[in-house]
């Protein structure tokens, strides 16, 4: 449960980051009848961030399935006797 939490905010607050990291700035133009120029301007280090938090949400959910799996197979062993139940 835990892992799966900390998977999901760490992937909501990745996607966060890299959404402020990434502006629009517009210029004004020097020429009498031009049009602003708009220039889309990239915050290296918030996209770090922004990549290191899709990193540790990719290793928790990686630690969230092995558990689960791991738990699934420690509950097979301790009963190795008992028959399956069918639906």
């Amino acid at each position: 449960g835990l892992a799966f939490g900390s998977a999901a905010v760490a992937l909501v607050a990745g996607i966060l980051v890299a959404r402020a990291a990434i502006t629009p700035r517009v210029f004004d133009t020097v020429l009498a009848d031009g049009e602003p120029v708009v220039v889309t301007g990239y915050s290296g280090p918030m996209i770090g961030v922004a990549i290191a938090l899709g990193t540790l949400a990719g290793l928790a959910l990686v630690a969230a399935v092995t558990d689960l799996w791991r738990r699934r197979l420690i509950g097979r062993a301790a009963h190795p006797h008992e028959e399956r139940r069918q639906p």
